[in-house]
């Protein structure tokens, strides 16, 4: 046996001086091949002569127990490092077709009451199957059965290797694709399928680990970032939070079609990550005062897609350059208890002054950024109807910061200038601001702005639900009792 696997490694391709991953892939696909007379790979061999053993697999559920065996039998294709191919799947090495489970779960799908009514065929063909849409974004026009040892085990792979997993580890993550499978295809239900959101330049100290309403907050390891490839910032924060999958099957195949109420459901589970993670960036920026522009925005998503050939990953990738927000444990235990008063005093009146505080932060160009900044002004002091908008926005300001009446004097007549300038831009009386200008209003506006969200989070938790903030502010309504 020995010899025969130095000659298999010291085939051509493996011995090759290409660089790239050509050569491990070879000598994966070597370690791989089914040794007949052993029932297992001649890396399960070598590795039970070097004196280890085989993770023990279920034998009562036929498609688990195959599905178990491939897993065991693929596992030594995990550990080479990804390298450039981060984005293909983990398995591509591995050649499951070969391997003579890859026919028994097929035969075993088959002969599944429930997964056999999908499948009609032989299991040496493709077998015909269903069309479907997933709320990761993802639709076919059929799913060979050929191929669903790989698809299930895809994702599982991936993950297992980005978090050096044990063979175990990897054996129970393939029974659990099994079930998660039955669960979208057979019952038609939703799995909750882990996910992570990525930051652009936050950075949290590695042994962060924050629980929070919208998610785990903590550092992406070393694993995780190279499965996500050119993706990531400068950052290393992460979300970690679930994502609802399901499977719409039978949609319209044609070419270019897609499932409307799986758009819409992919439409609702999406909105619902920004918006978690907007509530993360919004305490980091309450606080922390950080440069401009500043790169607190959601970079990237990673969808452990149980029905795909990998990970669902997905993100921005622009040239504009933002600045680093690297936090200290002191700084990200002040995130955590901006949290908990968000947790219990945001309301939904003050999403879109949140959206453009962020915006505010993030853009690159300052003209647009000042603008935003503006616009989170009307959302915060704004009312639904009336007039005298910059009489407001500036009263309420003055009225949030100002500690005496010079104070306030002082505040309104800057937020009026601020706010008339921006009128000027909106209606074209300006085209546009120099650059160094236009960075200076922007950074006064936004500080302005990041005062006055602070002190109404922080002292006036009833005014966040009033429809008109500056009115009540005036009338000593929505005002703390105890003020």
């Amino acid at each position: 046996m020995l010899a025969a696997v130095l000659g298999l490694l010291g085939a051509p391709m493996v011995r090759s001086p290409r660089e790239g991953e050509w050569r491990t892939w070879a000598a994966v696909s070597a370690l791989t091949m089914f040794d007949d007379d052993a029932g297992t790979t001649i890396a399960n061999v070598l590795r039970m002569q070097a004196g280890g053993d085989l993770p023990e697999l279920p034998v009562s559920d036929p498609v688990e127990e195959a599905a178990a065996h491939l897993a065991r039998d693929t596992f030594v294709a995990l550990l080479p490092p990804v390298g450039e191919r981060s984005m293909g799947s983990a398995l591509s090495p591995a050649s499951i077709s070969r391997n003579p489970w890859s026919v028994r779960f097929q035969e075993a799908v088959l002969a599944d009451s429930d997964l056999g009514q999908l499948f009609t065929g032989p299991p040496e063909t493709d077998a015909g199957s269903f069309s479907f849409m997933s709320t990761t974004g993802h639709g076919e026009g059929g799913v060979q059965l050929a191929l669903l040892g790989e698809r299930i085990l895809s994702t599982p792979a991936a993950i297992c290797r980005a978090h050096q997993a044990t063979p175990t580890q990897f054996v129970a993550a393939g029974i659990g694709a099994v079930s998660h499978m039955r669960r979208l295809v057979i019952a038609g239900r939703t799995v909750r399928a882990p996910a992570l959101l990525g930051f652009d330049g936050i950075s949290v100290p590695p042994e962060t680990h924050v629980d929070t309403p919208w998610g785990h907050l903590r550092a992406v390891t070393a694993g995780e970032r190279e499965l996500t490839g050119t993706f990531p910032g400068s950052g290393n924060a992460v979300l970690e939070v679930e994502y609802p999958v399901k499977l719409y099957i039978g949609h319209d195949a044609a070419f270019g079609s897609v499932d409307s109420r799986a758009v819409e459901a992919m439409r609702a589970a999406r909105a619902d990550l920004e918006e978690r993670a907007r509530m993360i960036a919004l305490a980091v920026l309450l606080a922390e005062d950080v440069p401009l522009p500043a790169g607190v925005g959601l970079r990237y998503t990673l969808i452990e897609d149980p029905f795909g050939w990998m990970p669902a990953i997905s993100g921005r990738i622009d040239a504009g350059p933002r600045g680093a927000v690297e936090l200290s444990a002191e700084q990200v235990a002040a995130v955590g208890e901006w949290l908990v008063l968000l947790e219990g005093r945001h309301h939904g009146s003050m999403s879109v002054a949140v959206r453009r505080t962020l915006s505010a932060h993030e853009r690159f160009d300052s003209t647009d950024a000042f603008i935003d900044a503006l616009i989170a002004w009307d959302g915060v002091f704004g009312a639904r109807s009336g007039d005298a908008v910059t009489f407001r926005v500036a009263l309420g300001f003055a009225l949030v910061l100002g500690g005496t009446e010079p104070e306030r004097r002082e505040i309104k007549r800057r937020a009026q200038e601020l706010y008339a300038l921006r009128s000027d831009l909106v209606h074209g009386s300006i085209p546009e601001l120099p650059w160094k200008e236009a960075g200076e209003h922007r950074e006064q506006a936004v500080r302005l702005l990041m005062q006055a969200l602070r002190v109404l989070y922080r002292d006036h938790p009833r005014l966040l639900s009033s429809q008109d903030r500056t009115g009540d502010l005036v009338l000593r309504l929505g005002a703390d009792p105890c003020e």
